[in-house]
């Protein structure tokens, strides 16, 4: 029996809203992704998280026991519901609000960029020819290429004949030849008409599986212009590369939506960092892209084939030069996109960029580098020589899986402190608090245990057991089970739950198995690493006081921490600003690195068996 058509009307949080077409029984969040509406799954639609929550109204499924679980009967009698377990059964409006995901966010510089020499490898010439100085040479191809190389200070190659139909064009009816010429390399890959003096603009995007942040640069000056930085889209797809690889080899459909997501958020940013600097982003001649390896692919358009299951390797793991029209990013035709090569397994070109960075403006030492984010990336520096693993280390660290969790932006509580017998919530643009980050979760996890509201087991210790009145008050019941409150707005409480505390133990385990896994391969201790280099989501912002109350930086490496932000980001400009040779380092990297592969290691399983505990070590 044919089903019947629905019309489905959406409003987003942004004021705006759009009406849709689907087939009576569809899933919502189906819809939703199909629409390409931002919104929360962190388990991929599994029913698990609770986060995919709309307003609904009209014909839909009646809501069923996870349901009542997650969100409980008043905010089902309002129409609140999750996406992912409603069947449209006839006309439906739904009100999706989350902004937070679409929003986009200026990054605040962490590390002073390293001195290099500025030698970008893509520079821009002007030229003036005169019909008098082509009488010397033999042709107008030669003159230029002997005007080119001067100013350049480099051979120039033949000049390709698209470009010289180019100049041509610009030397009709015309005494003199003003051409401003785009060099990359020895090759002349652009012309146009020489009117004023244009910058030339690079740019690195560092992709991650909860967030993207772009950077503008301008090549000839050697500075940063501006940063940016924003929810990945395909966050509807699961909050974890294993979900989405899922989603991708199952459905052709999802994983066109996955490839095409990435592309345009990448595209607005750019368009929204050269519009905030007065830049225009046809300038822009050089996009180096970082990532761990299935962005790597999702950005290319490979499907994650072999990533999906053993022997876990990459689809393709060097480095890689494309066309810029492949991704239609907005930015100049003769610009090119560029990766630098992935390391192995799920150990990306983001490790890559952040061991180039840590090798390039740190002295030389035993160092152990953690990327700390949803797809955990560790590695050691030894003696020139470098062991790197991956650890799936969750959405936790990132705000995803947890409950109240949600990305560093406004209204997120992203640092706690007890003063006095209070819990003290800093919220990131004031107001009032509306969810909680990685960092504010290890804070207020360390208090916790310091306290002994979280017992070493994660358990959640009851009230009548705690010592402090002022503790034992936050430990109250929601929805039938033992929840800590945490802070309180007018519209919403800021707790953490027991699954909470199971995600973090779960994070905090494989990266802390990871560590272990790596310094027993080079038969090490804690005690013979010099130093602790801690980048990524988190390491930028987390107190490692707090990381070691809860055992997830060892006791050994007290004031030996060292937070680089995003250090992959800093790495991939190094290698935009220096041109060939920083980029031939870069690349390098890969040579002296052995990826540890952890999937079947047994060593790693007990280690993570035995790093569960929230404790010091």
């Amino acid at each position: 029996m044919p089903k019947n058509s629905c019309r489905v009307v959406i409003e987003t949080g942004d004021g705006h809203q759009r009406v849709c077409c689907c087939q009576e029984g569809d899933n919502l969040l189906d819809v939703l992704r199909r629409e390409k509406v931002a919104i929360e799954a962190p388990c991929g639609g599994l029913g698990l998280c609770g986060k995919c929550r709309v307003m609904v109204s009209g014909k839909a499924s009646l809501p069923d026991s996870l349901e009542r679980t997650f969100l409980g009967e008043e905010s089902l009698s309002k129409g609140v519901r999750l996406a992912c377990r409603v069947r449209i059964m006839g006309e439906l409006r739904v009100s999706v609000h989350f902004e937070e995901i679409k929003s986009q966010k200026k990054i605040a510089s962490v590390v002073k960029p390293a001195r290099i020499k500025v030698s970008p490898e893509t520079i821009r010439i002007n030229v003036s020819l005169g019909w008098e100085e082509i009488r010397a040479y033999e042709s107008l191809e030669e003159a230029l290429r002997e005007k080119f190389s001067s100013l350049a200070g480099r051979p120039v190659n033949p000049i390709r004949d698209e470009v010289m139909a180019d100049i041509a064009e610009l030397f009709m009816e015309r005494q003199t030849l003003d051409v401003s010429a785009t060099l990359r390399g020895q090759d002349v890959v652009s012309v146009s008409s020489q009117q004023e003096e244009k910058p030339i603009l690079g740019a690195v995007c560092d992709i991650g599986t909860t967030t993207i942040a772009c950077y503008l640069l301008d090549l000839k000056k050697g500075h940063q212009l501006g940063a940016l930085m924003s929810r990945n889209p395909q966050v509807p797809f699961g909050a974890d590369v294993v979900s989405r690889i899922a989603h991708a080899l199952k459905e052709k459909e999802a994983f066109k939506a996955m490839v095409k997501g990435l592309r345009e958020e990448v595209a607005l940013l750019l368009a929204r960092l050269a519009s905030d600097v007065g830049a225009d982003l046809k300038n822009c001649e050089e996009v180096l892209v970082i990532g761990n390896s299935c962005m790597h692919h999702f950005f290319k358009g490979l499907l994650p084939v072999t990533l999906g299951r053993a022997p876990f390797c990459p689809v393709q793991k060097g480095p890689s030069c494309d066309k810029a029209d492949h991704f239609s990013l907005g930015v100049s035709s003769s610009a090119r996109i560029r990766f630098l090569p992935l390391i192995g397994g799920f150990v990306g070109s983001d490790m890559v960029g952040l061991l180039h960075f840590v090798e390039s403006v740190m002295p030389q030492r035993t160092r152990l580098v953690l990327d700390l984010g949803t797809n955990g990336e560790i590695a050691l520096i030894h003696q020139g020589k470098i062991l790197v693993c991956s650890a799936a280390a969750g959405p936790a660290f990132e705000g995803g899986n947890i409950f109240c969790g949600m990305v560093a932006s406004t209204g997120a509580v992203n640092e706690l402190s007890w003063e006095g017998e209070n819990m003290i919530p800093k919220v990131i643009g004031g107001g009032e608090p509306v969810g909680i980050t990685g960092s504010g979760l290890v804070d207020a996890v360390a208090i916790l245990c310091e306290g002994g509201v979280v017992l070493p087991s994660g358990r959640i210790n009851p009230p009548e057991n705690i010592k402090n009145p002022s503790l034992a008050s936050m430990v109250v019941e929601r929805g039938g089970e033992r929840v800590v409150m945490i802070a309180k707005g007018e519209s919403r409480e800021i707790f953490i739950s027991q699954k909470d505390l199971r995600q973090l133990q779960l994070s905090k385990g494989a990266v802390v198995a990871a560590m272990k896994a790596l310094l027993e391969k080079a038969s090490m201790t804690w005690k013979d690493v010099d130093e602790l280099v801690l980048a990524g989501a988190l390491g930028n912002y987390i107190n490692p006081d707090s990381a070691m109350k809860i055992g997830l930086i060892p006791s050994a490496m007290k004031d030996k921490v060292i937070p680089v932000g995003n250090g992959a980001a800093e790495g991939a400009k190094l290698v935009l600003l220096g041109g060939e040779k920083e980029w031939h380092k870069a690349c390098s990297v890969v040579q002296k690195t052995e990826h540890i592969p952890l999937e079947e290691n047994l060593t790693f399983q007990e280690f993570f068996m035995n790093s569960l505990s929230l404790e010091p070590f």
